[in-house]
């Protein structure tokens, strides 16, 4: 008897709970401000600095709508000194279910080119925060190569994920992490690409993203601090 009265009542708890609990989490709307800055932030990366000249790069359609994005950039730089030129995209999703699957060793070999070497980066900036240490930021670079008839393509991708709690990714196993949390996945996440085509050394790869780390720092605070407020 007494079972059969606490049965019910035990459920209606476990609602209850279950419900208070889905309320503290936070909901797309509180978070409206922070897509907001991040998106301001992403816009003002510059378009030139020193002898850096930037012009507009379209991305596909159909991965900008898989990505459903709060912001994405996407442009191609060339030095008028050294001739050196990159692709450079930031792209940052609401929800961080909707990075799930795109990165590098997964698009780029979709788009037929095949994955020959994996290789952790880490570089070290000192007005990423306005803490005294210096901030690691870690990244992967990745090689791919395309063999046509009669020649031979290459690509080199520096690629680093930015997430919401402050740290760098560098697999989906990060960003499924985040994703899977109730609480940081309406925060997002994001990537940060450069795309090099051509023979460069990877002294002169790591050079230029150093340099563009710094000129983007604004923009990868903004992301890093999600969670944080």
């Amino acid at each position: 008897m007494i079972k059969a009265i606490l049965a019910p009542i035990l459920a209606v708890a476990l609602i209850a709970g279950l419900t208070i609990e889905k309320h503290s989490w936070p909901q797309p709307d509180d978070v409206e401000e922070y897509h907001a800055e991040v998106a301001e932030a992403i816009r003002a990366i510059p378009e030139q600095f020193g002898d850096w000249r930037s012009t507009e790069v379209e991305l596909p359609m159909a991965a900008v709508a898989l990505l459903r994005p709060n912001e994405i950039l996407s442009r191609r730089y060339r030095n008028s000194q050294t001739g050196q030129a990159f692709q450079f995209i930031v792209i940052h999703c609401r929800d961080a279910r909707d990075m799930v699957g795109h990165y590098p060793p997964n698009c780029y070999p979709a788009a037929g080119w095949d994955l020959r070497q994996r290789h952790n980066n880490a570089w070290a900036l000192t007005d990423l925060t306005s803490e005294t240490e210096a901030v690691a930021i870690e990244g992967v670079g990745y090689e791919f190569e395309q063999l046509m008839p009669g020649s031979t393509s290459q690509l080199f991708v520096t690629n680093l994920i930015i997430l919401p709690d402050g740290t760098f990714g560098q697999s989906m196993r990060d960003v499924n992490r985040i994703a899977a949390d109730r609480q940081f996945r309406v925060y997002g996440a994001a990537q940060m690409q450069f795309i090099f085509s051509g023979s460069y050394a990877k002294s002169e790869r790591d050079q230029i993203v150093e340099q563009f780390a710094a000129a983007a720092e604004p923009a990868m605070q903004a992301i890093r601090t999600g969670v944080q407020r």
